[in-house]
């Protein structure tokens, strides 16, 4: 499912006064996992963040990017940065909108919300949008139209090195955290899990820290398993295509 509501007035200038902080500090490569994971992106939004030379540049689209989604996306951004940048997330929170401002922003595009008073819908079509009342502010991709839906085909893993990047993309993506037993059975190594529990609890980690268990239980026992090909067959069969995708692509 994807989101792809325009994102209402509120927001998008929020989003603009915000942009020197993002630039300034945001890693995209640590944050676009957890916002494909969410369908705040897709695979091909993924792929043209990456494709930019430079920090900089990767900031400046993923902010395009981000511009042109929904409300709902964009909340759910700063809940993602919540997890790692949190004062980024309450810098973009505490951040205030005056009506003056929509209007200001209306008028910029050509438009004036003040003439939109003769006609009760077209009123309320504008105050629904700039105070971010969402009617269906996502799809599921089955019920979009045909052009709305993208297919990314991706070329196939050719070297089979897991990198620590790949392990880095793992432990950030919150619904693998959470499955991670399941990855383990798919891995074949359920006899792993309470010895891996155990090692979490006694020195008292965080559960993300069960993915780089899990990786190094499989590389010592079944060494020869261990590579990029079988670790993307595992992740689609378990249905975490978002990474399985994310680590060909990475991988190309």
């Amino acid at each position: 499912m994807l989101i792809y509501k325009k994102m209402n007035a509120y927001d998008r200038i929020r989003l603009m006064k915000c942009t020197p902080c993002i630039k300034d500090s945001l890693m995209p490569k640590y944050v676009l996992s957890s916002m494909l994971a969410e369908d705040i992106i897709d695979e091909e939004d993924f792929r043209d963040v990456l494709s930019s030379k430079g920090r900089e540049k990767q900031v400046q689209k993923l902010i395009e990017i981000l511009s042109q989604k929904s409300s709902q996306a964009f909340r759910k951004f700063i809940k993602i940065l919540d997890e790692d940048h949190d004062w980024l997330a309450e810098t973009i929170k505490s951040i205030e909108v005056s009506d003056d401002e929509v209007e200001s922003f209306f008028a910029s595009r050509g438009n004036n919300p003040k003439r939109i008073t003769s006609d009760s819908v077209q009123q309320q079509a504008y105050i629904d949008e700039a105070r971010g009342i969402d009617v269906q502010d996502s799809v599921p991709m089955n019920r979009r139209p045909a052009a709305q839906q993208h297919v990314v085909e991706r070329p196939q893993s050719q070297s089979k090195e897991i990198t620590y990047e790949m392990l880095t993309v793992l432990r950030r993506n919150s619904r693998v955290v959470r499955n991670w037993c399941a990855l383990a059975h798919r891995l074949g190594l359920s006899t792993q899990v309470n010895s891996i529990h155990m090692k979490i609890n006694m020195r008292m980690e965080s559960v993300d820290l069960a993915i780089i268990y899990l990786m190094e239980e499989w590389k010592g026992i079944q060494p020869k398993d261990y590579n990029l090909e079988q670790l993307v067959r595992i992740l689609r069969e378990e249905q975490f295509n978002d990474v399985a995708g994310i680590f060909q692509f990475l991988n190309c």
